[in-house]
């Protein structure tokens, strides 16, 4: 087992080509009549595998990704496009200025061309913007709203219910001049100072006087009830406020921790007065609890103080407002989830409450009851908070983010899990406000274009989230030798021995001393020049080196870098007591070694007695496999392992709760045990719950968990011996992926079954279940194969890269999405 979602095509792929039917067909050849010929001519076609991204607008780098590329050019509607740079397997293009329509693009080759529709799409124009749990709204440039992303209560206020990817107009709204989003509803205020709300409503957050009840909601606006004169408003989990031209704050929905510091507990479904506040200038509401700027400069807050947010160094639970100690100079306040933060008149940031993924932003982990300074911050004019993660625009038109970042929510084009102070986030300026909730973030420029980053689910960020079908290019990337595919990080092995990882590398996996990670190849491993093959595990990595040693690095918490030791490890280390070594795998947090006189050597997890040595304790170096001594092939897999002897049988150890170990058995083996009925193989592979072995006659058989075409053997039943997988034949190599499987056949091309579900990871151009056998689309010339988890990629005759599947950490080495994204229609 090679440990190892952005295309959906607009058009349909015809693969035929005929000189009497080109005006139909998507591939054209040039063809002359060849008859009389003792054999016929070899035409060589262009063809894209993908096109990202699926929609163009005007600006975008546009990545054209297949085989015959290079020598080709571009057309769009028959208008020729200038190439950024262009290889066999790629080219790439920046989208020209044009209107909004269907375009034909055609790569056009010498013996013949390649023809796909692609949509062009209008930038979207807002001037606010505002994100909510799943969904966000925006005023429009003529004072309306409009909405995207989920609509399961509502949120999105068009009446339907249903989610939409691009924008849809509120029903019944203008003369907008402040929206407010937040979990599961939205509300307004217009120029006349009353308010309406929409979406979820079960306990009273929409303010309209309605019984509350469990299921309330409104697909449309409603207005707020007995609220006139308002001239701000802001929304949290499940309440909302608002400020008057009085300068008085009311409050309403869910009241359990004080939220609408009103002295009661009770939820309301109309607007009530918070106590004890002076003249309101600015509110800003939080999860469960909301702040306040006073005109003086200072500061008050109420609701809940669980990680001390309130900043009154407590973590009581007043009833009503209480003032933030230390603080009398704001000018602004944002509250977040379970923080605050407010930018004083010297431009600077002070945030306060819980800090464990950085989220106060002075360089610690640790909370604070009382304001601290944000460090490497000035010249803020703008501050928003979200769930774990702040935003501030500054001076220059540039944001800067810091706090959580596992969903990118910081938009810095980094992995990093968090940062402890503000980084610059990418491709923004000229930006005139900002605006943050939850886990994703949007920013509108003085022309008006709204931009949104972090987490994509819902099509919350106005842009379709999946993963790519098809097989896409890894870009900057050439010389590849070998591929180590881990749980979401990659490493190529390039032709100078040197080896290079992207993606997750949140434990440092990528070997280069950095856990901030990079969508794309950059910084090759530290220390290693002499590299022969990669591999990689859930969070580690490994590789052999020509001397017949084995070095890791990455996590290390049950001992899987091999070195003695639980300490993650951010360089290689040796992996202690191995010499002579001629193979190595890896999976999750195990990893096995073959030496050259045909013993196995094992370390790291061993709760299922994947190790093979007759225990279930871990091991922190290597311990070899006792009769086992014949070995030519080893494939460690997701509970269990296997190894294939030199006369074509094979045992396995480990779990054997669907049947993967293949001897007719349920029972886990903590020793090997033979796999029944098998002889000839000459290579094996192991998944998460299945196995396959190639046959000397280019034949596949599988074993094991049988639900998800797996097997694909006929049945979904599992099968506790091996059985022939259907329509594969001339099959030169195999690699099995967590719940599915490729094979590289003879002629160049490949094939892959078993789930598809999950991230489209057979490759086929498909986003769901099939158990019909369908090659990865329109790939060729391939030389090598490697399947991990949820992705998979394949090496061509000319050492580039190509990978397909699941990219939600940039394991696939595209770097479109992680940044701030332009919103269209």
């Amino acid at each position: 087992m090679k440990f190892s979602r952005v295309l959906v095509l607009i058009s349909l792929f015809v693969m035929g080509c005929s000189s009497s039917s080109s005006d139909s067909n998507h591939l054209d050849s040039n063809l002359g009549d060849d008859s009389g010929k003792d054999s016929p001519v070899e035409v060589i076609v262009p063809v894209a595998t993908s096109i990202t991204p699926n929609t163009l607008y005007t600006g975008v780098q546009v990545k054209v990704s297949g085989s015959h590329l290079g020598d080709t050019s571009i057309t769009l509607n028959g208008a020729p496009v200038e190439l950024t740079s262009q290889a066999e397997h790629e080219i790439i293009f920046t989208a020209p200025q044009w209107p909004a329509g269907e375009y034909s693009i055609v790569v056009e080759g010498p013996e013949g061309h390649y023809i796909q529709m692609l949509e062009y799409a209008d930038n979207f124009k807002g001037v606010s913007a505002s994100p909510g749990n799943n969904h966000t709204c925006a005023i429009t440039e003529d004072t309306s709203v409009a909405c995207w992303g989920g609509n399961s209560f509502g949120q999105l206020g068009d009446g339907t219910g249903v989610a939409s990817v691009s924008p849809v107009a509120v029903s019944g709204l203008t003369d907008i001049t402040a929206v407010s989003s937040s979990q599961y509803f939205t509300c307004a205020l217009n120029s006349s100072g009353s308010v309406y709300c929409w979406g979820r409503n079960n306990y009273g957050q929409l303010g309209d006087g309605e019984v509350i009840s469990s299921s309330a909601k409104e697909l449309a606006p409603v207005q707020v009830a007995n609220l006139t004169n308002v001239k701000e408003i802001s929304t949290g989990y499940s309440h909302a406020c608002a400020l008057t031209t009085d300068d008085d704050v009311f409050c309403w929905g869910q009241n359990n921790i004080a939220q609408l510091g009103n002295g009661s507990g009770e939820d309301t479904s109309t607007p009530s007065l918070v106590q004890n506040l002076g003249e309101v200038t600015s509110l800003s509401v939080g999860l469960s609890h909301s702040c306040a700027l006073i005109s003086d400069g200072s500061m008050s807050c109420w609701g809940s103080n669980y990680y001390g947010q309130l900043g009154d160094g407590t973590k009581d639970y007043p009833t009503t407002a209480v003032a933030v100690v230390g603080l009398t100079d704001v000018k602004a306040v944002s509250a977040g989830s379970v923080h605050s933060c407010a930018i004083k008149n010297d431009d600077t940031v002070a945030c306060w409450g819980y800090n464990n993924p950085g989220t106060l932003g002075n360089g610690t982990i640790v909370d604070s009851l009382t304001p601290v300074d944000v460090i490497n911050l000035t010249d803020v004019t703008a501050l928003e908070s979200g769930r774990y993660h702040n935003c501030a625009l500054k001076s220059d038109g540039t944001v800067a983010c810091w706090g959580k970042n596992i969903d990118d929510q910081l938009g810095d084009d980094t992995i990093r899990s968090y940062s402890t102070e503000p980084v610059v986030t990418s491709n923004l300026n000229n930006i005139k406000s900002i605006h943050v909730n939850q886990e994703h973030s949007c920013a509108v420029t003085n022309d008006n274009d709204v931009f949104c980053w972090g987490q994509s689910s819902s099509n919350r960020l106005g842009y379709e989230a999946v993963d790519y079908p098809t097989a896409t290019s890894v870009s900057g990337l050439t010389d590849v030798k070998d591929v180590g595919l881990g749980g979401a990080h990659s490493c190529a092995l390039q032709d100078d021995m040197s080896v290079t990882c992207w993606g997750d590398t949140r434990y440092g996996q990528s070997g280069n001393g950095t856990t901030t990670g990079t969508y794309t190849p950059t910084t090759p491993v530290l220390g290693l020049d002499d590299a022969i093959s990669v591999h990689g595990g859930l969070y580690h990595t490994c590789a052999l080196r020509d001397t017949g040693t084995v070095v890791c690095w990455g996590r290390n918490d049950v001992g899987q870098l091999g070195n003695g030791s639980t300490e993650d490890a951010l360089f290689p280390v040796e992996v202690l007591g191995l010499s002579n070594v001629i193979a190595v795998d890896l999976y999750e947090s195990q990893g096995c070694a073959l030496k050259d006189d045909g013993t196995v050597w094992c370390w790291g997890d061993n709760e299922y007695g994947q190790l093979g040595d007759g225990s279930t304790d871990g091991q922190l170096t290597p311990v070899a496999i006792d009769g086992l001594t014949d070995v030519v092939d080893i494939s460690v897999g997701g509970r269990h392992s296997c190894a294939l002897n030199n006369d074509g049988t094979a045992a396995c150890w480990g779990s054997n709760s669907y049947g993967q170990l293949g001897n007719n058995s349920l029972i886990d083996a903590l020793t090997p045990v033979t796999v029944s009925d098998l002889t000839n193989g000459v290579n094996i592979d192991a998944g998460d719950y299945h196995t396959c072995v190639l046959y000397e006659d280019n034949t596949v058989g599988c074993w094991g968990r049988g639900s998800s075409d797996r097997l694909h053997n006929g049945s979904t039943d599992d099968a506790l011996t091996p059985t022939p997988v259907l329509d594969v034949s001339d099959v030169s190599s195999i690699s099995v992926g967590g719940n599915f499987s490729c094979a590289l056949l003879l002629d160049g091309t490949a094939t892959c079954w078993g789930d598809n579900s999950d991230s489209s990871q057979l490759g086929n151009g498909s986003d769901g279940f099939t158990d019909i056998l369908l090659p990865v689309f329109e790939v060729e010339g391939i030389t090598d194969i490697y399947a991990s988890s949820y992705f998979a990629c394949v090496r061509y005759v000319d050492e580039s890269l190509a990978c397909w599947g699941n990219n939600s950490a940039g394991q696939l080495g595209q770097n479109f999405i992680k940044s701030p994204v332009l919103l269209t229609n």
